[in-house]
């Protein structure tokens, strides 16, 4: 009997299924991963001479750039705001952007209002910024 040696030869790797198997992964997580939280926001609006108006249960607050605020005309800082915000309850806010505030500033200010108890919330353009 003689003993006849193989030819060596790799064995035959398909990649086939290692690409199926990537593309599945691929689509399944296309399909539950969330990139961006799409909200509606609704933005009432008020009139100047309404807004304006000081009296005990209405602040007028202006957005300034990087992140400076004026309440009732007068600067105050963020903390200064909330706290005057909470100590009187069921107020009405109105929230008015001025200089170079972007959308999103200005959603984000409104966000952190309604975070902290404070949904009383309108908003003021001035007829440029619309």
């Amino acid at each position: 009997m003689k003993l006849v040696a193989r030819p060596k030869s790799s064995p035959l790797v398909s990649l086939t299924p290692l690409i199926d198997v990537v593309f599945i992964l691929l689509i399944f997580f296309m399909l539950v991963s969330q990139f961006s939280r799409w909200q509606q926001q609704v933005l009432p609006l008020t009139s100047d001479s309404k807004s304006r108006q000081s009296d005990a249960r209405h602040f007028y607050i202006s957005m300034l750039p990087k992140a400076k605020f004026l309440l009732n005309e007068r600067p105050i800082s963020w903390q200064q705001l909330i706290s005057k915000l909470l100590a009187q309850p069921n107020t009405m806010v109105t929230l008015a952007p001025s200089g170079d505030i972007t959308l999103q500033q200005f959603i984000d200010v409104k966000d952190r209002l309604n975070n902290v108890g404070i949904s009383n919330i309108s908003s003021e353009f001035s007829s440029d910024e619309i």
